[in-house]
């Protein structure tokens, strides 16, 4: 091929870029073995530049099938046409704004919350108390807890509470999820069995 012809080929890669039903990905290779050919010398170059007219003249047959495919209802027709509706459907906003504020707490329960905490705290304080070993050591995992939460509570009570709250709701969370994976069937003999 001469410098003209290249010219062309490229020059008809071009076109086929902005014609409507050509594959992308069809389309990318053909403008790699472009790049490629434009890079190359000789007989190199010569071999890319058929390839590449192979590739361009396969786009087109399929650019000119593509309509006549297109007329035909496909089986995924439906689930296009959802798809493009989806697509130009307003998104909904995030959860963040969908939230209505909460009301205020009772007068009643707002005073007793913090006394509610002290007790949940002072009741965590006990049960770290109760699961330490009579003979653990100074450095024992379970009496370095209780130490940690005896000085929590005597030094930041506040703390102490928001972290016996954070605790609770962690394990709350453990429970539904452990409670998601177990099989619907299983839950059911479970409470069968409990009846009986």
């Amino acid at each position: 091929m001469n410098i003209p012809a290249d010219e062309e080929l490229f020059a008809a890669l071009a076109a086929r870029r902005v014609t409507p039903g050509a594959e992308p990905v069809a389309l990318a290779v053909a403008e790699a073995l472009a790049r490629r050919a434009s890079a190359a010398e000789g007989e190199t170059r010569r071999l890319l530049l058929a390839r590449l007219q192979r590739r361009i003249d396969a786009i087109s047959s399929a650019a000119t099938a593509a309509p006549a495919a297109a007329s035909a209802p496909a089986p995924w027709a439906a689930l296009t046409s959802l798809v493009d509706r989806l697509g130009r459907a307003e998104a909904p906003p995030p959860r963040s704004q969908v939230r209505a504020p909460a009301p205020p707490p009772l007068k009643t329960v707002a005073a007793l919350q913090p006394t509610v905490g002290r007790l949940k705290a002072e009741h965590r304080l006990r049960q770290a108390r109760a699961q330490v070993p009579e003979n653990a050591g100074p450095l024992h995992s379970s009496r370095v807890v209780h130490r940690m939460l005896q000085t929590l509570h005597a030094d930041a009570p506040g703390y102490l509470q928001a972290l016996s709250a954070s605790v609770e709701a962690l394990a709350e969370l453990e429970r539904e999820f452990e409670a998601s994976l177990r099989p619907a069937g299983r839950e059911a003999r479970g409470e069968r069995r409990r009846q009986r």
